[in-house]
């Protein structure tokens, strides 16, 4: 929860009714979400980041007409059953709030798995986000992904999209593939809008069965540039 002091200046801004308060900026949220949260629908989250925002005390701004909501926006869609370190949500304010204080409050508000890590004032938007960075570990420690399968000129699968499953090349969608030195792999995958490749469909070219998905980092168009 926000300190005593800024609850008291948020009360005292709030606006009478009838009149909006306007967003003065957009606090971005990088948080974690892991154990058995990684279970958790898309919509539970929104729910859970909600309920937390309101107990934090966030000065979250809400969309104006018949059925007022806060303004929260997630990055990139985690498949369920995949857990992450590097969850970003950007957060309308009605009031800049120091962001270590943010990250403070709202860990005293979130469920445990759900951690917040860092925040600062977004100056970017996401579609700046092109590629994601996974690590795909066997469930089963006698069994060893196959690298090789991913040195073909072409990797034709199929994929599900919006208009049905198709079957494409998904080579130039992947990048970095390597050996994460704990008896799994990690890869870099494609992220950008409208053009996402799910890491069960890597899974699934390298031959790996049940396995626990990590997302660890979203990168620029470059590749290598950490997102923030």
């Amino acid at each position: 929860m926000l300190p005593e002091t800024e609850q008291k200046e948020m009360s005292a801004e709030k606006a009478p009714a009838g009149q909006s308060t306007p967003a003065v900026g957009t606090l971005r949220v990088k948080f974690s979400k892991t154990g058995m949260l990684r279970y958790i629908s898309h919509l539970d989250l929104l729910r859970t980041m909600q309920t937390a925002m309101s107990r934090a005390r966030i000065p979250v701004w809400y969309t104006e007409g018949f059925n007022p909501h806060q303004k929260l926006v997630f990055a990139l869609p985690l498949p369920l059953g995949a857990e992450s370190v590097c969850e970003l949500i950007d957060v309308k304010v009605t009031r800049r709030v120091d962001p270590k204080t943010a990250v403070d409050a709202l860990n005293g508000a979130f469920p445990p798995d759900l951690r917040a890590i860092d925040a600062w004032y977004a100056e970017t938007k996401f579609t700046g986000i092109f590629w994601a960075r996974y690590e795909l570990y066997p469930v089963d420690p006698e069994e060893k992904p196959d690298l090789s399968l991913l040195d073909k000129p072409e990797l034709v699968t199929i994929v599900r999209t919006k208009s049905g499953e198709k079957e494409i090349d998904v080579k130039p969608k992947i990048r970095d593939p390597e050996p994460n030195g704990k008896g799994g792999v990690a890869i870099t995958l494609r992220a950008a809008v409208n053009d996402i490749l799910n890491p069960d469909v890597a899974a699934r070219l390298l031959g790996m069965g049940e396995r626990r998905t990590l997302r660890t980092a979203v990168f620029r168009e470059d590749g290598t540039t950490e997102f923030r």
